[in-house]
């Protein structure tokens, strides 16, 4: 089972309404939510040649800020 926001210390509140929980799904690096590439609401970034998919904005923003955490 992934582990829950509380446990990666990301338990800030933020909207996770209207994410598919698909095996398809990628998975956001910052929370562990599922999230379908291209349909995520908190889009995409680029880092070292890969694609990261988010399930908001607020994981994006954490994750552009200290991307090497993740």
């Amino acid at each position: 089972m992934s582990e829950t926001h509380a446990e990666r210390g990301t338990a800030e509140p933020h909207d996770h309404a209207g994410h598919e929980h698909v095996s398809a799904a990628a998975t956001d690096p910052v929370c562990g939510m599922h999230v379908v590439p291209g349909q995520s609401k908190g889009g995409t970034h680029r880092f070292q040649g890969r694609d990261f998919f988010f399930c908001s904005e607020k994981c994006r923003e954490r994750f552009k800020a200290t991307p090497d955490k993740y």
